[in-house]
């Protein structure tokens, strides 16, 4: 067989056809596959079955790219057709969750889906109705709950009631189509965390033979300490092989110390740096105003917290970089430009409206002209972190700084809640 690689999808994009069983029918159908390039997921796997003999189909959609370092939960809630018909990706490795109906969708199909959330629910009333003739006879108990729960489907369906609906998945592959991109959906919640080990596991980032502990106690021994840098090895976010992860402890003038992590594989290319403050977390939360003005500005130092929300009020953005950076104001612009363009795959394409598409292509223009300090193009860039860890460097060491506010605030129950704050417990200790 000739070399098939991934490319962007032509009229000749190579196809492969497999001779395969079918699980309907046990005969042998075609299974038809394609290696392609899609929007952010760079890299997918696209197979279709078909059996000519008693026609049945079915459709998958694998990840064939690298995986993200950080898991994600997408929350949306749905009240409308509009939110019944937002488009969704779910990984091979995603779960899903329906809480008004108390329906968990484990991952044990190891199927990715590109489909809308209504097409989501068909096929779970399509998956729920199969063999229902036969538990009528033998679980008669069972049939009843399962012909309720389809009855309910039928129902939000129908009349599109309000229906929460959470994704979790730790390969952080899978999506929710936003309806007021690239601003913020006041219906769609997006949640970035670390993998726990066990996690790390189950997508393949470890060798199990050895076990994680030892990796851990492997990279450990290997750890060394030169010119206040440390030198210690984890497994790489890409491929798993163990990789050099490099961080020191840096002094930012006027704030405080900060951690500076930059990890590099050798085996697949995978670079990434990011940013932790240290210290205790702030009594109160800090938000940052700083208008962009000229070429000053935008040399300004910034230290962005991963708790930290950017917004840029002018053109109704705001978006939530889930990775800690110490960089400048006109990096942090930019880190925005490639953070929108690769984070909006329903907005990318030919099969994307027009007008839809002019939304993203708009936003990343005037981003690009405030970058470049065109007159008539200033900007006010907004800081908003409710751990106060976020830092602009001011111009005029006496700290007035025309172009710079900056704002402390008390936090929210809910933000204290979102942090774990409200379980922290210091008094008598």
């Amino acid at each position: 067989m000739e070399d098939i690689s991934f490319t962007d999808i032509k009229e000749d994009t190579p196809v492969i056809e497999v001779e395969s069983l079918c699980m309907k029918c046990e005969r042998n159908g075609t299974t038809r596959i394609m290696l392609t390039k899609v929007p952010y997921f760079k890299e997918v796997i696209l197979v279709h079955f078909q059996c000519p003999f008693c026609e049945y189909e079915n459709n998958q959609v694998q990840y064939g790219g690298a995986l993200e370092e950080k898991g994600a939960i997408y929350t949306c809630v749905l009240n409308s057709k509009e939110d019944y018909s937002r488009q969704i990706v779910r990984s091979e490795y995603a779960t899903i969750r329906l809480h008004e109906l108390d329906l968990e969708l484990p991952n044990t199909s190891k199927r990715g889906v590109l489909t809308t959330i209504e097409g989501l629910l068909l096929r779970i009333i399509e998956d729920l109705s199969m063999e229902q003739a036969i538990r009528k006879i033998m679980q008669p108990e069972i049939h009843e709950k399962i012909e309720d729960l389809i009855a309910k489907m039928k129902d939000h369906l129908t009349r599109h009631n309000p229906l929460t609906i959470s994704m979790d998945d730790p390969a952080g592959n899978s999506f929710i189509e936003s309806l007021d991109p690239p601003s913020v959906d006041p219906k769609l919640t997006i949640k970035h965390y670390t993998r726990s080990e066990e996690q790390n596991a189950s997508l393949g980032l470890h060798d199990t033979s050895e076990g994680v502990g030892s990796q851990r106690a492997e990279a450990e021994s290997d750890s060394s300490t030169t010119d206040s840098v440390s030198v210690f090895h984890e497994p790489c976010y890409s491929c798993g092989v163990i990789c050099e992860t490099r961080m020191c402890l840096l002094k930012v003038p006027n704030f405080q110390e900060i951690v500076v992590m930059s990890t590099a594989c050798e085996q697949c290319g995978y670079k990434n740096n990011e940013v932790k403050p240290t210290g205790s977390i702030a009594a109160k939360g800090k938000r940052i105003t700083l208008h962009l003005k000229d070429g000053e500005d935008m040399s300004r130092e910034v230290v962005k917290s991963d708790s930290c929300k950017v917004s840029i009020p002018e053109l109704r953005f705001e978006s939530i970089l889930s990775a800690g950076k110490y960089t400048t104001v006109e990096g942090l612009l930019l880190d925005l430009i490639q953070n929108i363009q690769s984070r909006t795959p329903f907005l990318q394409g030919d099969s994307v409206p027009l007008s839809k598409r002019e939304v993203v292509q708009t936003l990343v223009e005037n981003l690009k002209k405030a970058v470049a300090v065109e007159p008539g193009h200033e900007l006010t860039l907004v800081l908003d972190d409710p751990l106060g860890n976020t830092f602009v460097q001011a111009l005029r060491p006496d700290g007035d700084d025309p172009n710079l506010i900056i704002a402390e605030y008390a936090r929210s129950y809910e933000q204290n809640e979102e942090f774990g704050i409200n379980d922290i417990k210091v008094d008598d200790y």
